[in-house]
């Protein structure tokens, strides 16, 4: 089982992807959500067809961001909790420029490796190689249904 104290979400996704074998990856992850709310949210976040960011596609340089170098898990975790990621959605009320620069400063706030994460939940890929769509599909199908096209 992950210890997921005292470490940043993006290390604690690090340890489930360096999980050789699937099932275990399978049931580690499964776990580690059921016990971290944050990571479920990360993984939907991520992966729910239906939550879409209102920000430029692609990777933020990092000329527009200062990496901070503190391991500090808390400040992702604050911004999880409070729901802060979906005022960047296009289902929030914040206008769009503000949406960039609100983006921006989360950056700043977070550990680097949360940072990195944070841009990779925006492009809606994880930074893990086998972290996948379908992979986390698979593993937690209740947190990510698939899309629907009939509209």
């Amino acid at each position: 089982m992950i210890d997921y104290r005292k470490k940043t979400i993006a290390a604690v996704l690090l340890e489930v992807n360096s999980i050789k074998k699937k099932a275990e990856k399978i049931e580690a992850l499964r776990i580690l959500c059921m016990q971290n709310n944050a990571v479920a949210k990360v993984i939907q976040w991520t992966y729910h067809p239906d939550i879409v960011f209102d920000l430029p596609e692609g990777d933020v340089p990092e000329s527009l961001w200062n990496a901070t170098n503190h391991g500090e898990q808390g400040p992702f975790y604050r911004l999880i909790n409070k729901n802060e990621i979906k005022n960047l959605t296009t289902n929030s009320i914040v206008p769009s420029k503000k949406k960039e620069t609100i983006f921006i400063s989360m950056l700043e706030n977070v550990a680097a490796d949360d940072a990195k994460l944070m841009i990779g939940i925006k492009n809606k890929i994880l930074p893990y190689k086998t972290l996948n769509k379908k992979f986390c599909m698979e593993a937690l199908p209740e947190l990510l249904p698939e899309k629907n096209d009939e509209k």
